[in-house]
């Protein structure tokens, strides 16, 4: 059977609004999904890359994420053709996001 990754953040778990909700909410901002369309938000705010980043260390940051739109759908017809192999672009979060993963999944 072909093998195929799929990566978690932003194909099948939206954590955009999430993360961003929360930091608006703790720095009193009001930076908008339009606001990152070809940035990322540590871009936006540098002097707080460690704060950013500081959410998505927080294991349950992805238990509860929003789905992206037929994501799972999708996932399980590939599963019949493929072996699916899970891509973490940022190898320190793999722990974290495989706990969450687990139940996002279920």
């Amino acid at each position: 059977m072909k093998r195929i990754a799929i990566d978690m953040d932003e194909v099948i778990a939206d954590f955009i609004p999430k993360h961003l909700a929360l930091f608006n909410r703790d720095y009193n901002e009001n930076i908008s999904i339009e606001d990152l369309k070809g940035k990322k938000l540590r871009d936006l705010r540098p002097h707080l890359q460690d704060e950013v980043t500081n959410y998505l260390l927080d294991p349950s940051f992805f238990r509860d994420l929003a789905v992206m739109k037929d994501s799972q759908d999708v996932i399980k017809e590939l599963s019949q053709y493929y072996e699916i192999v899970w891509n973490y672009n940022n190898s320190s979060l793999n722990d974290i996001k495989k706990k969450g993963l687990i139940s996002f999944l279920r």
